[in-house]
This record gives C-alpha cells, structure tokens and sequence, in this order.
C-alpha cells in the first residue's frame, strides 16, 4: 500500500541521517522498516507502536533533523489512522518538548501535528490535555521572537483549533449549525447601496432564530453541559480573559494581544450564536463579561491605554459592538441600548477623525442591514420603555451631514465627497485620494460620506421591507381561493405585521433624511452621490405611496420637483410650489436663453417619471398639479437644448448632458401617459383639465403676442418660437395620448378634446393650426379603430342589404324599421347599427369638407386632405356611404387651382385604388375609375398623370382577377383567402360538405383578398381600358407613351382571362382604333422645331432649355408614339396569335396589321423603320417556330417582304442601312425558325429577295471594307440553306447563287459589254431564280414571275397588295447596279469564300460533289487576282479554301486491283470527276503560269512589306507543295492528259531561268528564281518513288509522266550553262545560274527510279566481246543471239545525259566538275568499271 512505501522511505532516509551518532535510533528505524513491510494496512500498524516510537524517539533527540522526520512521520501515522488513542500522551509531551526548540521548520511541523491532531481521532476530549495542546500553539503565537512565518501559522492554527472546538461543541450539544456570515463593515466593493440592501436581506434570511428567540436555553447549569461543551466554554472564558488583558487560567498562557484574543472573540459569538442563546453558561459569560469588556473599552476619556486607543483595536472592537447589537438585541437588550448610546454620543464628542470615522462605518453597517434595523426599530423605536434607537442613529448622521455648512473649507468637502462616491461607483478602494485634497478635509468627507450612505441604506432597507410586506400581502390574496401552506400562512402573518412597523419607521425619520438629503443636493453636483440619493427618493417616495404616507410622499415630491430644473439668472431662486400650496407653473424660463439641463436635474426628472408612473393611480390633486407642470417645462427645456444644439447659438458647453438622456426621458414620458388607461375616472377627468388648462395658457399667450413675438423659424429669436410650440405641442399631444389609452371609455375624453382642436383650428398662428389639424386627424382615426366602432359595424350580408336599402331611398330604410318593430330583434340590432354606423361615419367625416370650403387660408385646406389620406389609408375598409362625398371631394381637388392641393387628393386616390378596391361599394367603383381618369388629364403635375395610369394599370389587375370565371372552374381551381381549393368541374365544393356550408363559403368567397365577384368584372375591366386609350391623344408625350405602354401591358398579361366576347371588343374597340389614331395624328404633325421653356433674359434675349434634337419636333414625338404602339401591337399578337384566328374579320385584321408594319418599313422615320421591322420579325420568327402560323398568315406576311424589299434596296430608298439589314436578318431569321413553312417555289423567291440585298451598293462616305447589309448577307447565308428533305434538290442553286458573287471569268471582258450582262443578269435575277453560267456548265433553274404570281395565288393572297400600297415585286421597280464586281469588295469576297467553304461542308455528299468543279473554278479566279491584285488578301484566302477543298476531295490510290474506283466513290469517275480535275489543271495553270514566281508589278508609289512578301512567297510554296506532294499522289482516276498537264504546269515554272538570256537573267527579282528552283525540285519529288510500289500506283504514274520532262529539263539546263560559259568567257556567271547547275547536279546523283519507270525507257548499248575475265554480272547480261540488247537499271537517266556531262568536263567551275566527277563514277559503277 501506498502508506507503507511511503513510511519506510521516511524511515530509510531516518536510518541514514542517524547512522553515525544515534546508533539506536538507526536500529530502532530498521525494526521499524521490517514491520511495515510486513503491515498489509493501517489497522496493522495501529495495533502495533514500533514504528510510533521510532519516530518519538527520533524527536527526543532534540536534533533538528531527526526532530522534523519524527514529526513528519508521526503527522502521517495520525493522518491515516494508523495509531491507537492511548498513545496521545506522549505525543502531546513530545510535541512540548519540540515546541520549545527554535528551529523554525521544527515549529512549524509542530503547529501542523498540533492541528491533525485536532482533526482526527485522537481529538482530546480531556482538558489538560486540550489546555497542553491548545497551550503550546498560543505560546508560539505570543513569542514575539519567532519568526513571522511561525507567528502567522500560529495564529491561522488557532484560529481553525477554536473553530474546531465550537463545532464540537455544537454536535455534542445537539444544537443546529446556524452561522451568521456578516461584519457590518464598510464593504467598498459595492456599487449600490440599494443593492447592498437587498444582498443583506438575502443573507439575512439562512437563520431566523438568530434573530428571534424562538426556543429557550436548554441548560441552566454548568454540570448539564457535555464535555465537548465545558471545553468550549473554557476556552471561551480565557479568550474573554486574554482580550481583557489579562491571563489564561485554563490555557495557562500569560498573555497573549489583545487585538487578536478581541479577533477571536467577535469571530466565536458571531458564528456561533445558537449557542449563547441556548446555552446559559455561555449566556452569563457573554451578558457578564464580554458586554463588561466592550463596555470597558468604549469609553473615551483619557485614561484609555495604548492598545485600545490602536486603530486597529478600535475597528475589531466597534465591529464587535456591531455584532453584538446585531445578534444579540432582544437578549441583552439593556446592553445593546448602553451601546448604542455611546456610539451615538461619541460622534459629537472631540475624538480624533479616524475614530469618528469608524463609528460612523458601524452605524452605517446597521443601517444596510435591513432585517437587522427592523429589528431594532421593533425592540427599542416602538416599545416606549425603551430608547428611540433607530431614530437616533438617523438623526445623528443627519447632522453629520448638515454640520458641513459650518467648515470653513465646505466646498472642497463636498467635492471630496463626490470623488468618494465617484470612486466607489468605479470600484475604488476608499483609501484612494483622486482630488489630492488634505487629511483633514479627507477625514471629514469620509465622515460626511459615511453618513450619507447610512441615510440611504435606511431608505432603501424602508424600500425593501416595504416590497417585502406588500409582496406578501398580494400572494396571500392571489391564493385566497386556495388552502395556503403553513410557510405561505407564517409569512402572510409577518407581512401583516409589517405593515404597521414600515408605516412607522416612515414617520419617524423622513424628516431628517429629507433634511440631510435635500441639503447634500442643493450643495453638490457629483454625478455618483446625486444619481443614490434620487434613487433614494424614488425608493422612498414609492414606498410611501404603497403605505399611504401622504405627508411624506408629497414632501419628497415637492423636493423632487425642485431640482428638476436650474436657473438661468438667478441660482439662488427656487420653485415655490409645494404639495400643501398647491404648485403654480414657473415663470422662470427665459426664452431668449437656452435652459440649461444639468446631470442632477435630468437625474431628478427621471426619478419623477418613475415615482410618476408608479404611483399614478394614488397620487392627489395637488401632485398631480406638480407633475403636470414641471413636465410642461421639461418639454420646454428639452426642446430648447435641442435647438441650441442645432443651431449653434451660443456656448456649446452649456449642453452639459448628451441628446439620448433627452430621448430617454421623452420615452419616459410617454410611458407614463400610457398608465392613464388604468385611472379612475375622477383622476382622468382632472388629468385632462389639467392638460387644457396648460394648452389654453400657452395659446393665449401665443395670441397676445402672435404679431410680434411670433418669428419665423429662421428668424433671429427661432430658439424661444421653437420652445413655444414643443411646449405647446406637448400638451396636445398628452391629450391625444390620453385618448389613445382611453379609447375604451373614449366617451370621457371626446367632448373635452374635439371642443379643444376646434378652437385651435380657428387660431390665427399658423402652428397652432397644423398641430389641430394634426391632432383632429389622430383623433378620428383613433375612434375609427376603436373597438366600440366595430362592434357596431353592421355585418357583411346586413350591411349589403342595408346598402342595398339606400340606394333605393329612405323608403327602404323605413320598411326596414318597420320590420325592426314587428319583433324581428336581429333586424332591429342590425339596422340600428347601421344606422348608428352611417351617423358616426357622418360625423366623423363631415368637417373635413367644411374645413376643404374654408377657402380663406389654404393650408386648412390641405390639412383636410392630409388628414382624409391619413384615414382612407388606415380604414377605408370600415367607411361604406361616405364614398359619394369622398369621391367628388376629390373630383373637386383635381380641378382646383392650387397646384398643391392636387398632389395631396391624389395620394388619397391611389389608397383607394391600390388598397380600397375590396371593401368600397360596387356603385362607386366607375366614379373611382372616373376620378382616376381625371386626375391623369389635369396639366397640373405630369409626374400625377404619370402615376394615376399606373393605378388605373393596378385597377386593371384587380378587376382582371375576377373575370371569366367559368374559365377558372374548368381547371378545377378556385382562389379563397389566398389559397387554392379544389373544386369540381360545376364549380361546386367537394363532396362530404353539407349543402348549406357550401353556400357559406360561396358567401365568403365575395371577401377573397385579391379579387371581387360581386361586381361586374368584365364591363368593369374594358372601361379601365376605354379610359386609358382615350390618353393616347393627349398633348404630352410622355402622358400618351405611358398610356399606350400600360394598355397593352395590362392587356397582354390577361389575356388568358379574356372571353372570346373581350377580345372581339379589345381588338376591335381599342387596339386597331388607337393604331389609327396615332397613325393619322403622326402623319398630320407639324415638324417645326421646337424651343424649350423659357427660363429667362439674357442680354435682351429670352433663354430657353435645350431640347434633344430626337424631340425638338412634334413629328419625332409623335415617331415615338408609333415605335410603342409598333412593340405593343406586335407582342399582343405574338403572345396571343393562335387565340386570335379564331376571332370574326381577324383577316382582314391581319392584313391592316401588315400594311401598317410594312408603311411604317417604307415611309416611316429611321426608329419607327426599325421598330416595325423588329415588330415583323419578333411576331413571324416566333409563331413560325412554332409551327402556328397557317399558309394563309404565313403567304400574307411572305408577300409583305416581297413588296417592301425591291422598295428598301432602291438607291433612293429612305430606309437606313440599319433598317435594310435588320430586314435581311429578318428574313434569314423567319426561314431558319420556320423553314417547315417553306415550299419550293417560297424558298426560290427568298433566294431572290437575299440577292437583292447583296448588290446594294455601301452608302457615301461608309469607309467601312464591308457594309452593314454585305455583313448581314455573309450572316445570313448559312442560316437560308435548304434545310428540309423537299428543299435538298436546291442545294445546287443555292451553292450557284453564292458562288456568282464571285469574280467571273469574263471580268476581263470590255466595259460596254459587262454593263450589257450585267443588266441582263439583273433583269433575270428578278424575274426569275437565277442564271447560271454555261461556261462552267450549272444546270439552269428558272423561276418565272407567272410562276410566283401563280403560287401567291394558291395561298389567297389576291387582296394584300390593295391593301399595302407600297410597290408590287417587279423587275421594273428595282434598277440594277451598273457594276456587280465593284460593288462587291475584296474584304466581302474573302468572307463569302469563308462561307462557301462553311456551306460545301454542309452539303450532301452527291450535291457537294457535283458542285465541286464550280467551286474550284470559282476559287481558282479569285487565285488569279494575285496578278492584278498583289495588294489584296483575296486570292491568299482563295489558296487556303481550294486546297481545302481539294484535300477532301482526294481519293486515295486503291491497291487492289479487284477494287474499282467507281465503285468506291460513285462520282469518282464520268464527267463530273473529269470537269473536277480539268478544272484543278487550269486553275493550277492560270495560277501558278499567270500569276506564281512572276515579277509583281505596283503603281507608282505603293511597295509591300517584306513580311507581307514573304507570306505571298510561302502561299505560292504551299500550292505547289500541295500539288507535287498531296494531289499528284491521289490521281488515280484523273485522265493522263490533266496528268501530263499538270507536271508540264510545274516544268514551265521550273523552265522560267533557263528560258530567258544571261542579260536578263541578273535582273530577275529573287523570289521568282526561289520559286524556280522549287518547281525544278519538285520535278525529281515526281520523279521519285518506292520500290515496292505496284503500276497502279499514282506516283508511279506520275514518274512515268514526269521522267521525259525532267530529262528534257535537265539537258536545257546543262546546255544553258555550258553556253553560259562561253558566251561570259572569263567573267564570273551569274548566281542563279551556279544554284540552278548545282541542284540538278545534286538532285540528279540522289534519284532513284523506279524498276517500271525506267524499264520504259529504252537505252541503246554497243556489243562487243566480253574476255573470260569479265565479272559474272556482265556474262549475265550478255545475249549470244543479238549484238545490240537493253539495259534497265535505277539510274538509268544517267545514261541518257551522258553526252551533256562531257560537256561539262571543260568548265572552269571547280564544283561543276567535282559535281560531274561523282556523276561519272555512278555512271561506271552502273556499267560495272
């Protein structure tokens, strides 16, 4: 166990250290070990006192060492029980002895022994031997020559020892263990006394008994106690004795200080006091002998020796008093009594401060105790045989508080005294010295500071016990229906009694604490102490209302009252007015003066909200005067501080509290207001006078002074104006509020405040009639939603009966009475709430119309608007007959000539319309429309007729909601309360309701908030409409654009609502009429410009606002106007098309709709052209992809651009380029979206519209490389391909009609002749599809203009061109450009090769195919411009498309000749294939002939870049790479001639440097004999072949081909240099020439030729004979039959030029001949030499 381990380590290190000179020790230590190892627990080693002794023996040594260890050991044995009790003696004796060493670590292991003792079981229940043990901790503690770690311990040992002694005492006694935690000091770590208080109270409350004796002693004599008893009363004795001074007889300890015995003394009978009250020993002890000894040491003559006059025995003994009185009072109270008397009379006796202070420190903590004071005002204040205790100790620190006044340095106290609380309030410690002020005046704030407090701590003890008496009493009466428990009925009887003893403690001392406290405020400005004291107040004053203490409630009041404001000119004035005068108001303010508002007077104004709102149901006459009236001052003075504060006038500092203080007190004041709901009645109705009584005296005082005191608000005296009307707003204000909270018994109110507002309506100050105004309005509200008015409110069914019976007369309403009096009860109630309804709402309403007639001041007149607004926008649900009246009202204000009237009537319109449609009468529901309508024509304000057409759109809606009803119970829908239900198809409730409940919710469905049924929806939707199209005439543009936007929009979004009967109607009725309108008015209006308003002279002149040129004119308004009807008219029929076909004389419609969109293309402005084009487009694209629009509609709008396009391409057109290409795209839009729509003969007739477009010639001064329209053409052709099965035989024409854009063979032809083609081409292209060219052998598709008159005559389209009067598609009426090439533009031409590319990628294969001959050619004439047009990047991009083209065309070489090409690739043969490849050969001719290698020739003064040179260079590179490398090695199925052509193509470029003279030579530019050299290294790549590679192979063709060339080439060459040389003799030849030799020289040792290629050649040999010792391979070659035989060999070509080698033997070019050297050795190793 871990005992053991640890005793014999102990015993370990004890053998070691007493190893050499105590031998025995040693010995006795290593017996000890053995035991322990052999002890399994501490029961073991208990029965056993080896291993004790060992230690004991260790100690007996009187070694420090040895000494510690054996009391370390023996504390171990004692801790864990491991010794028996008979072994205390001599522990007790060892542990004298050790005491007596002076080793400090030896008695301080002697002080912990002595306390394990204590606390385990050897605890001594003898007396000697608890003196002994006790003795020798007290006599370390009193040797003052021990250390002070010794000397602490000591005292915390004894300490504990005597608390352990007590506590046995108790157990053996039996008593409970009650303590009683408090010390009645100055606590400075508390923030708030009333806080303190009630912390107090809660740890007051763990023990009552102690108290209250509630049991009596239990032993009357000594021999009774218990032994545990008798030695906690030995103790105590000599604790008692020692604190005397004296010594301990029991202890047997001489004397020990006195300071610390009082320490102990104080701590024994204020923890344990259950056990002097129940034990008499201990009763006599403490009545006989501790009373005797504070009594002793309270006095205060000079005899009092130096240890008691200590400051520090002082504090423990007044604490000690303290606690005495506390605890203590009903047993000893004589003493008790004797000891307050002398603490009372010491603070006037001549004492030093310090010890003044204390006492006041002990008063004080009294004072916080609040059970504690209550006690003491029970046993001493409240038995007359007994001394006034309480009301002493009041007093006297009352007049600690007013004896300031006589110091001579009074205001450096008082500042003390606010650092004082300002420091607690900031947890400070008390000792602190912020103000650096003097001991003295140190002293004497801390006593005045001390005494404070203790005046509040009893207010706010008066507070609690209050609250806790109350409290009480009001649970025993909430549970008086209830059996309450024994605690709850204990309590309730305490609470009972309390009452009586808190009303009397009130009485007895609210005298000198107003005194005291009232003085300390008038003195100081402290934040700290001024913010206790008012709570304070508030504390008190609360309590004395809950108790009835008028008297005192009132005075504290009063006191209050007064210091909630200061005074601006004469400090020293003071309110006069108290509770028993009556109060008058002050007349103190100066308006011309801000008031200024200090801490202490916001402070105080709170803590009068509060009392105020607390106390509001008890407060008299007289207070409620008082509060009232400082409260309209406080008004007064906040607002002047805010003024101030605004304005800046001024010493800013003098706002001395910052602006949200203000805005908590008017929350503050409001809240009290809001208590007056809880008032009785007598209270209210002074309440109310009182506030018309302070109303009255402002406005009379603003009337006496109204024409010369009365300044506007930015006038020199703005700040007291401003005060007047806060003040006076103030109270019009608190009366509405009392209104507001009284509107249950607003009865009570009505009569007083109605007189009051009209009085103020008629005031001649202007403010004084807005805030009645103002008021009024609040006020009819106010009863409007007052549940008195809704309790009368007739119900739905009665009240649409009742309206019923007014719309017929009084006739009605009289048979309704008459029902009423034949004893229908509930028609009777019904009617006469009616009725009581229509008058109040009568009433309610009738003075704003007489307040709008007073037409002698305006802003009457506007207020009566305001205050209508106010009430349509919170109940215009509850009015019901007052509709007429409020609707001409309005009527009335559109038309008035106030312009700011207007705006005001039309906000109460727009809360009708937008929020009034539900509940206002369905009669006045097309006044409403009607007013709405008028205030969209007034001139007053356009921004009002703005808005009135966007209510009429909100009006639209509502009313759209309710229409076609039959529509939303065929979806088996309907909407109620704002859900959805499910409903059958009959529109009837589910099954399972019963019949009657149905009907009911058929009723409740006219209440839905988003719609109304029972109404006529539908007339009521197209008059909203009607009302609308009658704007589109109006002057104003921005009036008449609104309306139209509106009107379509309204219309668009409900159309699925619309009967079929509707649309008619909205066709019919509203739209086509208000396009014809805006159409004739645009085309009548002027086009004057215009001038802008006049905003003034200038040097004579008039100045006028700028006006846009895009609005400077009616008629560009009025284009405006048709761009919107154009948008509507077009969304309308996109959205709703397939509805409308089923409409009657839809047509005829249509057609209209056409012919207005195609006049407004033709002869409208810039805007209105593109708009009707994006109208078209938006309307066609859409249904055509849809596949909705049928032939007839779809032939109608094809014809539409059929008449308008020759017009629009027209040089003299009007339409913009803009226009002319949303119109194309248009077109290419309408056939890609609905190209299922197109047949045959439609799509030919687009072909032809497109190429209309193309040849449009780019508008003057456009620098643009391509025009808008050629970009939108290069766009649109992708999109108008044949994209249906019945348009893939069309592929050819439309890849026909790309590719004639491109430059034709015969450009080169004269101008007359092009100019006579290009017209008849025209004229074709026009009447017809397209011609083709029969050069380049295109099938040719015709259609004839009978043709298209015939197809628009299938589809009914007879009539549309008598109604579009805008040209018919003729070839006459469109004029031919007078050059088709140049209008078109190189930069357009290389995007349309783009294109065709793009399209021959999409094309079929067999179309593609066939149309690849025209294509290449195509491409090839745009290559040839290289030529003429070196500049140009046309034939570049020409280059790339044809070998892209001609790389997909390539058929690869078929190896096997089982194969056919035929039947790999259909047209890989027959004409097709044939016209392919003669036209790859001529454009390879044309090309590579005419224009590659050639020397460029520019006008004068144009270069090219060299990198653009270089481009060029690599682009002829590339086609001639192309063809040797890629085309010539897939030419299978290409007839021998194109084959032999095109190598004769690469050999006359090849040819180009040894054709022309050695002159001439030096002057041909680089590039081309670059270009040269390439071609003749080409010739041998042709040359050049496999081994392996079979005689169907291309390239073997090829080389078969391309070998005689070559040769023929080579001698050219080699005979060329060889005259060369001649002809310069010794001169240098030229480069070109060297670099030509050397490369054929080069090449031809490298070529090797194929086995078939050179077997087709035939080379001839002489025959002679061959001797035996030639090789075998000659014998083999050798005939026997023939001196002549053929040679095949690789480098058979050799053989052929051998002659021209010789030639060159001769040269004079070393590298020639070294050239020609190694030609020669592969000469004679062919021949085997």
């Amino acid at each position: 166990m871990a005992l053991a381990a640890s005793l014999e380590s102990d015993l370990r290190m004890l053998a070691a250290e007493a190893r050499r000179k105590f031998p025995t020790i040693k010995d006795a230590a290593d017996r000890s070990m053995f035991k322990v190892r052999l002890a399994s627990n501490a029961s073991h080693l208990a029965g056993s006192d080896d291993v004790l002794k060992t230690f004991l023996l260790a100690c007996e040594s009187r070694n420090n060492k040895l000494s510690i260890m054996g009391l370390a050991g023996i504390d171990k044995l004692i801790a864990h029980s491991a010794v028996s009790s008979s072994v205390l003696p001599p522990i007790l004796a060892t542990l004298k002895d050790c005491s007596d060493m002076t080793e400090e670590i030896v008695q301080l292991k002697t002080l912990q022994l002595s306390l394990t003792i204590l606390q385990s079981q050897l605890y001594p229940k003898e007396e000697g031997q608890m003196a002994i043990l006790l003795g020798l901790c007290l006599r370390l503690l009193a040797n003052n020559r021990n250390s002070d770690s010794v000397h602490s311990t000591a005292v915390a040992t004894v300490r504990q020892a005597v608390a352990l002694i007590f506590d046995s005492a108790l157990k053996g006694e039996g008593l409970p263990v009650l303590h009683y935690g408090g010390t009645g000091g100055w606590s400075s770590t508390s923030n708030s006394l009333a806080g303190e208080v009630s912390r107090n109270i809660s740890t007051s409350g763990l023990a009552e008994d102690v108290y209250n004796d509630i049991q009596p002693p239990l032993a009357t004599e000594d021999r009774t106690l218990s032994e545990a008893g008798k030695l906690a009363l030995h103790l105590f004795e000599d604790l008692t004795a020692l604190a005397g001074g004296g010594s301990a007889a029991w202890l047997g300890v001489p004397q020990l200080p006195r300071s610390f015995a009082l320490d102990v003394l104080e701590y024994v009978f204020s923890r344990y006091a259950v056990i002097f009250k129940r034990l008499s020993p201990f009763a006599q002890v403490l009545k006989h002998q501790v009373c005797s000894l504070l009594m002793t040491s309270l006095r205060t003559s000079s005899e009092i020796d130096s240890i008691v006059g200590e400051a520090a025995f002082r504090r423990l003994l007044l604490r000690s008093v303290a606690t005495m009185t506390r605890l203590y009072n009903s047993m000893l109270p004589t003493e008790c009594e004797v000891f307050m008397s002398m603490l009372i009379k010491s603070i006037d006796l001549d004492l030093p401060p310090w010890h003044q202070n204390m006492v006041l420190e002990t008063l004080r903590g009294l004072c916080v105790e609040a059970r504690m004071l209550c006690l003491l005002f029970r046993t001493f204040d409240m038995k007359h045989q007994n001394t006034d205790m309480v009301s002493n100790i009041v007093h006297t620190l009352a007049r600690v508080v007013i004896r300031i006044e006589l110091l001579d340095a009074s205001e450096e106290t008082l500042t003390a005294v606010a650092g004082m609380f300002y420091c607690k309030a900031k947890e400070w410690t008390p000792d602190a010295d912020p103000s650096g002020m003097g001991v003295l005046i140190a002293s004497e704030a801390q006593a005045i500071t001390l005494a404070t407090e203790g005046l509040l701590g009893v207010i706010f003890t008066i507070a609690s016990l209050t609250d806790e008496a109350v409290g009480f009493s009001e649970l025993i009466g909430s549970t008086s229906d209830q059996s309450p428990s024994l605690d709850l009925t204990t309590k309730a009887s305490y609470s009972k009694a309390m009452v009586p003893v808190c009303t009397a403690l009130v009485n007895s001392v609210w005298r000198p604490l107003l005194e005291a406290l009232t003085f300390i405020l008038t003195r100081t400005q402290g934040e700290a102490i001024v913010s206790e004291i008012f709570k304070g107040y508030q504390a008190f004053t609360k309590a004395c209302g809950v108790l009835y203490a008028v008297e005192p409630r009132d005075s504290f009041l009063a006191s209050l009252c007064r210091f909630t404001f200061a005074f601006q000119n004469d400090p020293n004035r003071s309110w006069g007015g108290t509770a028993s005068s009556g109060g008058k108001r002050p007349d103190f303010i100066d308006q011309r003066e801000p008031v200024v508002l200090s801490y202490k007077n916001i402070q105080a104004v709170r803590t009068l909200f509060n009392i105020s709102h607390q106390l509001n149901s008890v407060l008299g006459p007289t207070s409620w005067i008082l509060v009232l009236e400082t409260l309209e001052v406080l008004n007064m003075v906040m607002y002047s501080a805010h003024s101030l504060a605004q304005d800046g006038v001024g010493n800013a500092a003098r706002v001395m509290e910052p602006s949200n203080e203000l805005s908590i007190l008017t929350v503050y004041d409001a809240q009290m207001f809001e208590s007056t709901g809880k008032m009785s009645i007598p209270a209210l109705s002074f309440f109310l006078t009182a506030l018309r009584q302070v109303s009255n005296t402002f406005v009379s005082g603003l009337s006496s002074t109204s024409n010369s005191t009365l300044p506007t608000v930015s006038g020199s005296t703005a700040s007291n104006v401003s005060g007047h009307a806060a003040v006076k707003l103030w109270a019009v204000e608190r009366m509405l509020s009392t209104l507001m909270f009284n509107v249950h018994r607003w009865e009570l109110v009505w009569d007083q405040l109605t007189d009051h507002l009209l009085e103020l309506a008629e005031h001649e100050s202007q403010q004084v009639r807005t805030v009645a105004l103002d008021a009024l309005d609040r006020a009819i509200c106010g009863v409007l939603a007052s549940q008195q008015f809704q309790e009368h409110a007739p119900g739905v069914e009665s009240a649409k009966d009742f309206n019923h019976e007014v719309n017929e007369g009084a006739q009605d309403v009289e048979s309704s009475v008459m029902k009423a009096d034949n004893g229908d009860s509930s028609a009777s109630t019904c009617v006469q709430q009616s009725i009581d309804k229509i008058s109040l709402e009568c009433t309610l309403l009738q003075p704003l119309s007489t307040l709008y007639n007073y037409e002698r001041i305006t802003d009457i007149r506007a207020g009566a608007l305001k205050t209508l607004l106010h009430i349509l926008e919170r109940h215009a649900e509850k009015l019901n007959q007052s509709w007429p009246s409020v609707l001409d009202l309005l009527r009335q204000v559109a038309s008035a000539s106030e312009k700011d009237l207007v705006p005001l009537g039309f906000q109460s319109l727009r809360v009708i319309l937008n929020e009034g449609l539900l509940s206002i009468p369905a009669y006045a529901l097309e006044q409403c429309i009607e007013v709405a309508g008028a205030y969209v024509v007034q001139q007053k304000d356009v921004n009002i007729s703005l808005t009135a057409i966007g209510a009429l759109w909100t009006t639209a809606d509502f009313f759209a909601r309710g229409v076609n009803h039959e529509f939303c119970k065929a979806q088996g829908f309907r909407r109620l309360s704002g859900h959805f239900s499910a409903m059958n198809v009959s529109g009837s409730p589910d099954t399972g309701r019963p019949e009657k409940e149905g009907e009911s919710d058929v009723e409740s469905h006219f209440l839905t908030p988003d719609k109304r049924l029972d109404v006529d929806n539908d007339s009521l939707l197209l008059a909203v409409y009607g009302v609308i199209q009658g704007f589109v005439t109006d002057e104003r543009p921005e009036i008449r654009h609104s309306a139209i936007r509106t009107l379509f929009q309204s219309i668009i979004s409900h159309g699925q609502q619309l009967s079929t009967a509707m649309w008619e109607h909205c066709i019919g009725a509203v739209v086509f009429p208000m396009v014809d309108t805006v159409r004739t008015l645009a085309s009548t209006s002027s086009q004057d410009e215009w001038h802008g308003k006049e905003l003034g002279v200038e040097g004579g002149k008039p100045v006028h606002m700028l006006v846009h040129h895009s609005r400077n004119t009616a008629q560009k308004q009025w284009d405006e106007t048709l761009v919107l009807v154009l948008g509507g008219t077009s969304r309308l029929f996109k959205s709703y098309m397939k509805n409308f076909q089923s409409l009657n004389d839809f047509k005829n419609q249509w057609t209209t709709l056409l012919a207005f969109i195609g006049e407004s293309i033709v002869n409208g402005s810039k805007e209105v052209s593109l708009a009707a084009i994006a109208s078209l487009n938006s309307l066609l694209v859409h249904h055509a992809a849809k596949d909705n629009l049928p032939p007839y509609y779809f032939e109608t709008a094809f014809s539409l651009y059929e008449s308008i396009v020759p017009t629009v391409v027209k040089p003299d057109s009007r339409v913009i380029p803009k226009a002319q290409k949303e119109l194309l795209q248009s077109l290419g839009d309408l056939y890609f979206n609905g190209h299922l729509l197109f047949s045959t003969s439609c799509y030919l007739r687009l072909l032809v519209l497109v190429d209309l477009f193309v040849w449009i010639p780019a508008p003057p001064g456009d620098l643009a490389p391509i025009s808008q329209v050629q970009q939108t053409v290069l766009a649109v052709l992708p999109l108008i391909m044949p994209l249906n099965d019945y348009l893939s035989p069309l592929w050819l024409t439309f890849i026909y009609q790309v590719l004639s854009y491109l430059p034709e063979e015969n450009h080169s032809k004269p101008v007359s002749a092009q100019v006579e083609n290009l017209k008849l081409e025209d004229s074709n292209r026009i009447s017809s599809k397209f011609l083709t060219s029969k050069a380049n052998g295109r099938p040719s598709m015709v259609l004839s203009t009978n043709d298209l008159t015939n197809d628009r005559e299938e589809h009914g389209n007879g009539s549309f061109t008598q109604g579009l009067d805008v040209g018919t598609f003729n070839a006459k009426t469109v004029d031919s450009p007078e050059n088709s090439f140049q209008t078109l533009s190189t930069a357009f031409l290389e995007k349309l090769i783009k294109v065709v590319l793009e399209l021959h990628q999409a094309c079929p294969p067999t179309a593609a195919a066939t149309g690849i001959p025209d294509i290449v050619a195509a491409f090839g004439r745009c290559m040839a411009t290289r030529r003429d047009s070196p500049k140009e990047k046309l034939w570049k991009t020409a280059v790339n498309s044809f070998i892209s083209v001609l790389r997909g065309a390539l058929i690869n070489d078929i190896v096997d000749s089982k194969h056919d090409i035929a039947q790999e690739n259909p047209v890989a043969s027959g004409t097709i294939r044939s016209r392919f490849w003669k036209e790859v050969a001529d454009v390879y001719d044309k090309f590579m002939v005419g224009a590659c290698g050639r020397a460029i020739s520019l006008p004068a003064g144009v270069t090219i870049e060299p990198e653009v040179l270089d481009a060029d260079e690599q682009a002829e590179n590339m086609v001639l790479s192309f063809l040797a490398d890629e085309l010539l090695t897939c030419c299978q199925d290409a007839p021998r001639e194109v084959l032999q052509h095109l190598v004769g193509v690469i050999d006359q470029c090849a040819a180009r440097t040894s054709a022309l003279p050695i002159s001439y030579i030096v002057f041909l530019p680089a590039h081309c004999r670059r270009f040269s050299l390439s071609c003749l290294d080409k010739l041998f790549v042709l040359c050049s072949c496999e081994p392996h590679m079979t005689g169907e192979s291309s390239k073997v063709i090829v080389s078969q081909i391309a070998l005689p060339v070559l040769l023929a080439r080579c001698r050219a060459i080699l005979h060329h240099f060889a005259e060369a040389e001649k002809e310069v003799g010794d001169a240098v030849l030229p480069q070109i020439i060297m670099e030509e030799t050397s490369l054929l020289l080069v090449r031809l040792a490298k070529l090797v030729l194929h086995p078939l290629t050179a077997t087709r050649m035939n080379l001839p040999v002489s025959a002679r004979e061959v001797g035996a010792e030639k090789n075998e391979c000659e014998q083999e070659l050798r005939t026997s039959s023939s001196s002549i035989y053929r040679l095949s060999s690789e480098r058979a070509h050799l053989f052929l030029l051998y002659k021209n080698f010789c030639e060159l033997l001769t040269s004079r070019v070393l590298e020639v001949r070294e050239l020609l050297q190694a030609l020669l050795l592969l000469v004679g190793t062919e021949l085997g030499l």
